[in-house]
């Protein structure tokens, strides 16, 4: 099985926290993000889930790294002046709005600036690499549609557990390298197909724990260079024969011992 992130990515990511002030932002250098000595823990105060914008914007400027952290990953609402505020003064590559249990298309539309090209990582020459949104159990069209213009690397969605045609197809607009969809268990004829179409390198499927024949021909029309189907646990020697076309061409489709045994059998 293949690794999904770099150590450096990994280690960035359990860190997550901003950098000493600067000019009004916070900022954090790639190269010394490993160097940040900050551990989250359970402070003991209640989970800062509803604030206003004033107590948001301050709570930003005020230096404690421990309140903005809290902030940041356990908020689970935020409107759109919110979000242009986040994405203004919160430098780092990797945004984890994990506690998010909503968001309005309108706020979406600010929060995907988080990766323009010569946005607020410029100075950096690097840019927001990746959005973390764990905590959205479901999306529709319209929000999707508005996340797919994220111009950064990576977008992970893993608490969501279903998708319909047309948000499945808004999502394949999305041209970063790799979208987490690891919430979703099981997949149709119709969400396989859309998927096909999806112009991310990376399609990462961790939860589907079993596919069909007609959903494997399918799924292995997708283009990209990976294909995580780790989470399979049972398959078919017919269906096997169908996703194993998935590897032509050297792409890498990502699934555990006892499937890929059935895979070199069938």
């Amino acid at each position: 099985m293949m690794a999904d992130e770099n150590p450096k990515r990994r280690e960035y990511e359990e860190t997550l926290s901003p950098g000493p002030q600067t000019g009004g932002s916070f900022e954090v250098d790639a190269e010394t993000a490993t160097d940040i000595d900050w551990i989250r823990h359970d402070s003991g105060e209640a989970a800062m889930t509803v604030v206003t914008e004033e107590e948001f914007e301050a709570i930003l400027g005020s230096g404690n790294l421990k309140k903005i952290n809290k902030l940041i990953t356990e908020i689970e609402s935020i409107t759109p002046g919110m979000a242009r505020k986040l994405v203004k003064n919160y430098r780092i590559p990797f945004l984890e709005l994990t506690g998010l249990k909503e968001m309005s298309v309108e706020t979406i539309m600010e929060l995907v600036k988080f990766g323009e090209k010569g946005g607020i990582l410029s100075r950096k020459k690097t840019r927001g690499q990746s959005i973390k949104l764990e905590g959205l159990e479901k999306i529709g069209a319209k929000e999707a549609e508005a996340l797919a213009k994220f111009e950064g690397d990576t977008i992970m969605l893993n608490g969501i557990t279903s998708l319909d045609k047309e948000t499945a197809r808004a999502l394949a607009k999305f041209r970063g390298k790799a979208l987490y969809l690891n919430g979703l268990t099981s997949i149709s004829l119709e969400i396989a197909g859309e998927m096909a179409d999806f112009k991310v390198a990376r399609l990462m499927l961790k939860g589907i724990k079993r596919i069909g024949v007609k959903e494997a021909s399918a799924l292995a029309k997708f283009k990209g260079s990976l294909l995580d189907l780790s989470g399979l646990e049972e398959m078919d020697f017919e269906t096997a024969r169908e996703l194993r076309k998935y590897e032509a061409g050297g792409r890498v489709l990502d699934v555990n011992r006892y499937i890929r045994n059935i895979l070199r059998k069938a």
